[in-house]
């Protein structure tokens, strides 16, 4: 704890305080410290990694550019006062914006559409400090209790039950298209040709009638300079693609898993390993992640964990 800057401390909410002094001052053990908090030992453990992420992430940032949020940095006055509510006194979305100047902003379309903006530009600027920015913000908005961002522009959630929640609901997205749909992208993403020049990836659609499964397996030709095309529409619909068929049945398998078994503790401890370390093989996981590029070490520590786990249930 020595060292750390002022002001990172600062950004930091009392629970958050209490939790980090316990373990890390204190050396108390977590069932302990969730104890005298008054919490159960999940949520102890979540308020502890946020506020030790929250410290490193915010005295890194400090120590370089000076502030939390810096006078320079290229951002509309509303949305640098939305973001020092959120960040600075670590209101709720919806108290934040009943406190701030211009009344809009408590329209959820309004409020998307110049967060939106913000971001992008944040994203687009050939100034450093602008991007560094623009990474603070998201791994606020990626750790924190609720969300700050809207869906488009947020990465994913920095806690594993969160994130399985998102693979929740496109496992039933997936099993839950309508046959009209199924038959439109199928009509418009199939490549039939039997070219041995053509680079393919292998998908998938499901139709679900009765408790019984039917799939369509297709492919789509994968062109250079087209790909990221048309990796990124498929994986705006959740459908993975895979570059062989191999990996492809072994999805299928894990959705059929899925699907057919009781959804009981046991099952989750070794099904979700599997399924993550397994969805990383498809071409346009990023897309349907939602992940920057260049950023992927995000969820570098939950997939060793995931192999880990893979591994001991002998799937890998």
């Amino acid at each position: 704890m020595n060292g750390i800057n002022e002001k990172a401390w600062e950004v930091l909410t009392d629970e958050e305080k209490l939790a980090v002094t316990l373990k890390l001052v204190n050396n108390l053990s977590t069932l302990k410290a969730g104890e005298i908090m008054g919490k159960a030992h999940y949520k102890y453990l979540e308020i502890l990694e946020r506020g030790k992420a929250y410290l490193k992430i915010f005295h890194e940032y400090v120590e370089a550019f000076d502030d939390v949020i810096p006078s320079y940095i290229k951002i509309t006055p509303d949305f640098r006062e939305y973001l020092t509510l959120l960040i600075m006194k670590r209101q709720k979305v919806k108290e934040a914006c009943s406190n701030m100047v211009n009344p809009k902003w408590m329209q959820k379309s309004y409020r998307d559409k110049i967060i939106t903006e913000n971001i992008l530009s944040l994203v687009r600027s050939q100034k450093e400090y602008n991007k560094q920015f623009c990474i603070l913000v998201k791994d606020f908005d990626r750790w924190n209790n609720f969300r700050i961002l809207p869906y488009e522009v947020q990465d994913p959630s920095a806690f594993k039950r969160r994130n399985k929640n998102s693979d929740i609901k496109n496992i039933v997205h997936v099993l839950n298209f309508h046959p009209y749909s199924i038959r439109e992208i199928i009509n418009r993403f199939e490549f039939n040709s039997k070219s041995h020049k053509a680079t393919l990836g292998y998908c998938v659609m499901f139709k679900k009638n009765d408790g019984v499964i039917k799939r369509k397996i297709f492919t789509v030709k994968l062109k250079t300079g087209k790909t990221g095309k048309v990796l990124a529409e498929l994986g705006k619909i959740g459908v993975y693609v895979f570059s062989n068929k191999s990996d492809l049945l072994d999805y299928i398998r894990l959705i059929h898993q899925y699907n057919f078994n009781e959804k009981d503790c046991k099952f989750g401890q070794k099904f979700w390993p599997k399924y993550r370390v397994h969805i990383r093989k498809s071409l346009n996981y990023n897309f349907i992640r939602k992940l920057i590029p260049h950023r992927k070490y995000y969820e570098n520590s939950l997939r060793d964990m995931d192999i880990k786990l893979a591994r001991k249930n002998k799937v890998l």
